[in-house]
């Protein structure tokens, strides 16, 4: 394990850029980003910036509130662009879970 080489006012300039960006942005992928590449992306930022990645004896108790908050940060976007990449689930057809009323039909 390495040293934290992080200060903790370079920790909340971090926080407060990644709190600016999109889930994209946070994670530094495309758009159509598969599955695979997601995960990579979420390994990418726990390797960089996961308290268990360095040092305990370096880590002061506010070093390890920011660097939580920020897996806080990326873990939720992760989480987030993980629902909009798994497929979608269908319904299935209206006469198999029952009849469906037009609420608008005065009938």
């Amino acid at each position: 394990m390495k040293p934290i080489t992080f200060k903790p006012d370079q920790l909340r300039m971090i926080i407060i850029e990644l709190q600016e960006k999109s889930d994209h942005e946070i994670l530094d992928v495309p758009w159509n980003v598969s599955d695979h590449e997601l995960k990579f992306a979420w390994k990418r930022m726990a390797q960089r910036y996961h308290p268990s990645r360095f040092d305990p004896k370096s880590l002061t108790n506010e070093h390890k509130m920011l660097l939580n908050e920020i897996c806080q940060i990326f873990s939720h976007a992760y989480r987030r662009l993980k629902k909009e990449t798994s497929p979608i689930e269908l319904l299935p057809p209206p006469d198999k879970i029952g009849r469906c009323d037009d609420p608008l039909d005065n009938d």
